[in-house]
C-alpha cells in the first residue's frame, strides 16, 4: 500500500505540473476557458493527491504543495477575472489570501 501511495504521489505531481503549464501556455493564447479547466484539474488532483497521502497516513500539507495550490488558485482567479467572471476571480483571490496572506498579487484581483 505505501508503494502505491508513493506512486500515487509522484504521478499526481508530475500531472499537476503538466496541467499548469497547460494552463499557462493556453493563458497566454488568451483561450481563458481551456486555461481556467486545466488549472481546476490541477487544482482537483492537489486535493485527491493530500486525500491520498493523509489515507496512508502521511502529511501533505508541506510548503510545496501548499505553493502548488496557491499559484494555481491565483492563476485561475486570473483567467476568470479575464473573461469578466468578477465574483469567482474574487472568490479564488480570497482563496489565495487564505493559503498566503503575503501573496500581493491576489489583492489586486479582489
Amino acid at each position: 500500500r505505501n508503494a502505491q501511495a508513493d506512486m500515487a504521489k509522484v504521478l499526481a505531481a508530475h500531472l499537476i505540473v503538466e496541467l499548469s503549464f497547460a494552463g499557462n501556455a493556453q493563458y497566454r493564447q488568451s483561450d481563458y476557458n481551456a486555461a481556467i479547466r486545466r488549472y481546476e484539474e490541477a487544482i482537483n488532483l492537489c486535493e485527491e493527491s493530500q486525500g491520498v497521502a493523509e489515507d496512508a497516513g502521511r502529511d501533505m500539507s508541506d510548503a510545496s504543495t501548499q505553493q502548488n495550490v496557491t499559484r494555481l488558485r491565483y492563476n485561475l482567479a486570473r483567467a476568470l477575472h479575464r473573461l469578466d467572471r468578477w465574483s469567482e476571480a474574487r472568490e479564488q483571490a480570497t482563496a489565495v489570501l487564505r493559503l498566503d496572506p503575503a501573496y500581493l498579487n491576489a489583492y489586486a484581483l479582489r
